[in-house]
């Protein structure tokens, strides 16, 4: 006798930077397994993939995840998380003082997170009196691989401008990028001053995330601490 198939509730959300609605399902067992097959390797990249993986999976809309601006990816996953295993999320953290550092236990509201939202800065962001380059905001894809440590090191920096440059105005004239190969977009960037690279920074470290700040009281000594969580892997560490 064949088993009985259960109905999975459908949910609408927000896409945060193209203001594009999509239709979704909570994550299910299935799915479960792969985050948490990636959580015990630790490894970032995994991780990412994995999540990626599992949101293609549960965006009913035709929907190229991989295209997604990172930000997008925390924010969809969190939907999912809050439909699929409750809008609480348990934590330990850790009390700020040096000299005590006990790990409180604390709850977090995924529905009271703020929405990322695109800050207003330039873009394109002119280098020169004719010269400009329109940047687009990292992707999982462009993520995978890369520490915190290699993505703020210039190296790692450059590396990643020549991924998310996507078009070159020069006077009347677009250069668009993806007909360039890595080794002209290299040239390219080595030949920017110090201030021309440290606005086209700007705008990397400018992209937003979800986070929100939390107050508690050190149940061991009492202090009051204020943490800051930022990122997915604040919220499931």
């Amino acid at each position: 006798m064949a088993l009985p198939k259960l109905n999975t509730s459908r949910y609408l959300t927000t896409i945060p930077s193209s203001g594009k609605e999509v239709e979704y399902r909570p994550y299910l067992v299935k799915e479960e397994k792969i985050l948490m097959m990636a959580l015990e390797t630790k490894d970032q990249s995994q991780i990412l993939r994995a999540v990626a993986q599992v949101i293609q999976e549960c965006i009913i809309d035709d929907i190229n995840v991989s295209k997604l601006a990172m930000f997008d990816i925390e924010y969809l996953f969190m939907q999912l998380r809050s439909k699929a295993s409750g809008e609480i999320i348990d934590l330990k953290l850790p009390c700020e003082l040096e000299t005590c550092k006990h790990e409180n236990n604390f709850s977090v509201d995924i529905t009271k997170i703020p929405v990322p939202v695109s800050p207003k800065i330039e873009n394109p962001i002119s280098l020169t009196d004719n010269v400009s380059v329109e940047m687009r905001w990292p992707t999982v894809s462009d993520l995978q691989g890369m520490t915190h440590k290699q993505l703020t090191s210039m190296e790692g920096a450059t590396d990643m401008f020549t991924k998310l440059i996507v078009n070159i105005f020069e006077d009347e004239q677009i250069h668009s990028t993806i007909n360039e190969t890595k080794a002209d977009m290299l040239a390219f960037i080595d030949s920017l001053n110090a201030g021309q690279f440290a606005k086209m920074s700007n705008f990397l470290g400018s992209m937003p995330t979800v986070e929100t700040n939390v107050n508690f009281k050190c149940t061991k000594c009492n202090h009051e601490t204020k943490v800051e969580l930022k990122g997915l892997q604040s919220f499931f560490t």
